[in-house]
């Protein structure tokens, strides 16, 4: 009789998002610690979630973009040794971002090979604008990618969200050419989830097949359904993602409680 052959492990990700990292480690942002509360998200991941493949931070991930709060973001990482990758948000500042983070051995490559898993690492910024903007350029490296990796299973990742998230106010700065975007991902079947920050909530909606997927911050959180700007109560959380080879995807959001 043939020996059992092993099922393949999946490959687990962390996404991480939305950190809003001041000038100092005592500073604060809409009355939070939010050094001090990704040091707490890192520690509930080390003692809840052990032994991730890597890590994916989507952006906001200073609200002071220096290289000197970049470097100190890195040094909260010091203790990680699976690879990390990032992507900017609307209050990141892209070159010393990359630069800051790469110099600290994060990766910067925009395109994660995971077994026959790929993520395609998306910039949705624009220079001092609040509002996503994935534009032409990035579209059709976007479009020339996904032609080139029909045989994988494809997560793309980026920053700002998509789809209404259902808050008015948070809804005028999601990406301005959704419609485009939209548009090209509908025509690959192999795209299974669409990740995204900046809502500070947690979002699971579903369209041509596709999970769209929102992540809370590790610091403050913004009311669901609100019309105008809210902070809401719940707590600093993180998504884990599980990748597995048959193209199915297993995922959780996990929040932080108040003893954590």
């Amino acid at each position: 009789m043939a020996p059992a052959v092993a099922k393949p492990q999946p490959h687990r990700i962390v996404q991480l998002t939305d950190f809003h990292l001041g000038s100092t480690d005592e500073a604060l942002v809409r009355g939070v610690n939010t050094a001090k509360s990704l040091d707490l998200v890192l520690t509930h991941i080390a003692s809840h979630l052990p032994h991730p493949d890597r890590f994916l931070l989507t952006g906001d991930l200073a609200e002071d973009p220096t290289p000197s709060t970049y470097g100190r973001m890195a040094q909260a990482f010091q203790d990680q040794r699976v690879p990390i990758h990032f992507l900017p948000g609307n209050h990141d500042l892209p070159k010393i971002m990359h630069d800051s983070l790469t110099r600290a051995g994060f990766q910067g490559e925009k395109i994660i090979a995971l077994g026959n898993w790929r993520i395609l690492l998306l910039d949705s910024t624009q220079d001092k604008s609040p509002i996503g903007n994935l534009g032409p350029h990035e579209r059709q490296w976007l479009s020339e990618s996904l032609e080139s990796l029909k045989t994988c299973w494809i997560i793309l990742a980026l920053h700002h969200h998509p789809l209404p998230s259902g808050s008015a106010w948070m809804d005028t700065m999601m990406i301005e050419d959704s419609e485009a975007f939209l548009k090209i991902t509908a025509a690959h079947s192999n795209i299974k989830a669409i990740l995204f920050g900046h809502v500070h909530q947690e979002i699971d909606q579903e369209r041509e097949n596709i999970r769209f997927l929102g992540t809370p911050s590790t610091c403050f959180q913004f009311a669901p359904e609100s019309t105008h700007f809210a902070i809401d109560d719940a707590y600093a959380g993180y998504r884990w993602i599980e990748l597995h080879e048959d193209g199915q995807l297993s995922t959780q959001v996990v929040r932080l409680g108040p003893v954590d």
